[in-house]
Parts: C-alpha cells; structure tokens; sequence
C-alpha cells in the first residue's frame, strides 16, 4: 500500500508541475496536449495492490514409510499496473477530446512478505524435506496468490481505478476522456 500512495503521490505532483508550469517542455504542441502527452512518461501506474495468503499441507515420504507433514503459510502482494508508455493517445482539438486505449492490464508476481512453517507432524525417523522441495513449494504458493488475485477481479480494478486517474487528471485541463 506503501508503494501505491507513494506512485499516486508522484503521479499528482506531476500533474502539479504541468499545470502550473505548462511551458516546461514546449515544443511546438498545443500546451494542453503537450501536458496530456507527458503521461506517458510516468511509465507504469500502479492502480491497485492485492495482499493475499496461501495455506498449504506438505507430506514427503521415504522408502521405509517413514513420513513428515509440515503445514506452511505464505503471505504475498500482487500489483496491478499499467504501462502508460503503450497507452495509444489521440485528440481532438474540435471537440476538446482526447480518445485513450489502455494497455492489457499487467500483473506483478507476489512479493514475498511471509513463507513460514507453521506445524510439523513425524510418524517414525520421518525425512526432511530438500531445498529444492521447499523452493517448489514456495513457488506453488505464491502462484495461487496471484490465480486468487486475478479470481478476484484485481485487472478489472486496476483497470477501472486506471480510468478514473486518468479522466481525472485529463479533465481538470478542461478536456472530455473517451476510453475505447
């Protein structure tokens, strides 16, 4: 969430910098759009953030039927972000319009903030797990943090907050937004 304020912070303050500065960057464009095509510079815009967590059972075996479950938690944050650089912008000076079409929205790979063993049960010598086993398990948990991320509908959002920012910012210059 830290990230998110800290982005949405950058954002605006841009966006203050080329309001009241709207010559900063001239170069022939109308000042209105020149402003408008500098969003595109911020790069990605980071729209929603998705913290989640996995509980998973573990058992391994070995040949002499020995065994050890072990039950482990995995906290994570997902990202959901657009890359503003491939947004397709257009305008309309007629009709004081600007027609975007947003890039497919891009989610990051879960951060790891947790991989904890939380309980281990031996029946007999019972093995310990490799490094390579604990490292798959590792992976398999954080993948279904982000599979419940997008089960969740985090694009959509990421997307619909996106939207809302940017006809925000594009309107306070006294443009209409159309998303396509």
């Amino acid at each position: 969430m830290k990230n998110l304020a800290i982005g949405a912070a950058c954002f605006f303050i841009g966006l203050l910098v080329f309001k009241f500065f709207p010559n900063i960057f001239s170069n022939g464009e109308t000042e209105d759009f020149l402003i408008l095509s500098q969003i595109k510079k911020v790069a990605k815009l980071q729209t929603v953030e998705y913290t989640g967590y996995e509980i998973m059972t573990k058992t391994i075996k070995d040949w002499a039927k020995a065994s050890t479950t072990m039950s482990f938690v995995a906290v994570g944050k997902v990202v959901g972000s657009i890359d503003l650089d491939k947004m397709e912008m257009t305008k309309d000076d007629a009709l004081k319009t600007v027609t975007i079409k947003l890039p497919k929205v891009e989610i990051s790979n879960p951060t790891a903030e947790t991989f904890r063993e939380i309980c281990k049960e031996k029946k007999g010598i019972g093995p310990e797990p490799s490094r390579k086993q604990r490292n798959d398990w590792h992976k398999e948990a954080f993948a279904k943090i982000k599979a419940t991320a997008k089960k969740n509908g985090v694009e959509s959002k990421a997307k619909a907050n996106a939207k809302e920012y940017l006809q925000t910012f594009i309107e306070g210059f006294g443009w209409k937004v159309k998303f396509v």
